[in-house]
């Protein structure tokens, strides 16, 4: 199963990460490090969550072509705030500015994910019969749904992150910008290797008769397809 990149995400925040050059007392250049650290361990986690609970539905099918659809899964504000750091009044603020930031992003992401005309059933193109069985679709990658990735440019995640943010918290907006240009580098890596499989699609045929009662193969009309947890593997 390919798992959010948390390697990438964490290298990337870390490297990027311009500790300012005072910090007030009770807060270290550690310490934010280690928020990082922590922080993408609970968005790698959320994302998981994301991946077995969402679906893909009213996908329509037309010969052997797949073509719209709409994803929806749970909130990603929730999974990171209950996994990230809250135990200090700083690092709840951090968190809540990080889960509220990536929640919209995301949603606005999700909302934008569709299926772009890809041959997902071949046997749909001339099936012999007048409805066929639940058949799943050819595993493809995410990368190559329909979607809005400028969502998650570092730009963008981070303008959502800061609105967010309650204050001017010790190194905060350097934390966020780290942890923008990690969550980036980390979806662009995630989005070709993970695969969208099991979505079950059916539809009906014409019956085209040929010599005698022979049924010639012909193409579905207005099938269906959905998938209950397509990004699980």
């Amino acid at each position: 199963m390919p798992t959010f990149p948390k390697d990438a995400l964490v290298q990337k925040a870390k490297g990027a990460f311009k500790c300012p050059k005072t910090l007030p007392p009770g807060v270290t250049q550690q310490m934010c490090l280690d928020y990082l650290v922590a922080v993408s361990g609970a968005i790698t986690e959320a994302v998981g969550i994301w991946k077995v609970s969402a679906s893909l539905t009213e996908v329509k099918i037309n010969s052997c072509i797949a073509s719209g659809g709409k994803v929806q899964g749970p909130g990603m504000e929730p999974l990171i705030a209950g996994r990230a750091p809250r135990n200090t009044p700083w690092s709840l603020n951090l968190t809540n500015a990080v889960a509220r930031g990536i929640h919209n992003c995301w949603k606005d992401w999700e909302r934008s994910l569709s299926v772009p005309n890809l041959p997902w059933y071949p046997m749909f193109a001339g099936f012999p019969g007048a409805v066929t069985p639940p058949v799943p679709n050819l595993p493809s990658p995410l990368a190559a749904m329909r979607q809005s990735t400028d969502h998650f440019k570092p730009s963008t995640l981070l303008t959502q992150m800061k609105a967010k943010l309650n204050g001017s918290p010790a190194a905060g907006p350097e934390i966020l910008a780290a942890l923008a240009e990690g969550v980036s580098t980390a979806f662009f890596l995630w989005i070709p290797s993970q695969m969208i499989t099991d979505v079950i699609g059916q539809g009906t045929a014409p019956l085209v008769w040929g010599f005698g009662s022979t049924v010639l193969p012909s193409q579905v009309i207005d099938g269906r397809a959905q998938g209950m947890a397509p990004f699980k593997t």
